[in-house]
């Protein structure tokens, strides 16, 4: 039973983090606008790729997740919960004004609820 609920958990994070690739995150702009060099210094730090955006850490969270899943190995889930966790959050403290935040949209929430669910997974799934 833990193993079919840390497999549903796991997929919900899995579709949670797509989600949160293709919604926007704030004022219209998509995970794939926002570069990795924003996370830790100018907040507009131009224009990005694919491969140095946050949508490529959640993909990689994505990819982590259901090897983890496959393998059953709760280090590999807890891979892909650091993937999609440590962006998510350094994306909301570089814009945090305060306790508020202007402008967020849905992306940023769909991430926070990958990482829940891919926490709820990593401590779901049994032991080997």
């Amino acid at each position: 039973m833990r193993s079919l609920l840390a497999a549903v958990f796991t997929l919900a994070g899995a579709v949670a983090a797509v989600f949160a690739m293709i919604r926007p995150w704030q004022d219209g702009r998509t995970a794939s606008e926002f570069g990795l060099a924003g996370l830790f210094g100018d907040a507009d730090a131009g224009s990005s790729g694919f491969f140095t955006s946050i949508a490529f850490l959640l993909a990689l969270a994505i990819a982590a997740g259901v090897i983890g899943l496959l393998t059953r190995l709760r280090l590999i889930l807890a891979v892909a919960l650091v993937l999609c966790f440590v962006p998510t959050a350094l994306w909301a403290l570089e814009r945090a004004d305060g306790f508020t935040i202007e402008g967020v949209e849905s992306g940023l929430t769909n991430a926070a609820a990958a990482c829940g669910a891919f926490l709820v997974a990593m401590l779901l799934l049994p032991r080997r």
